[in-house]
């Protein structure tokens, strides 16, 4: 298990945080995901073996916010 923490921009409202949940929890591998716009970012649980790093920060972008791994 391994642990993804992205700054995400553009979250203004809980129906960000909700889509941007939604959408990493139906990912294969992914276990849980909270995104937080106070903090503009979100953190995921995912199995490393089934879900990759860059596949779930490109999910971020596609679904139109800003998305970077936080350093």
């Amino acid at each position: 298990m391994a642990t993804l923490k992205l700054r995400i921009q553009g979250m203004s409202g809980r129906a960000d945080e909700d889509r941007i949940e939604t959408a990493l929890r139906q990912e294969p591998g992914v276990l849980g995901a909270i995104a937080n716009r106070a903090g503009a970012c979100a953190e995921i649980e995912y199995e490393d073996d089934e879900a990759s790093l860059e596949h779930l920060l490109d999910l971020v972008r596609r679904l139109g916010y800003p998305a970077e791994l936080c350093g």
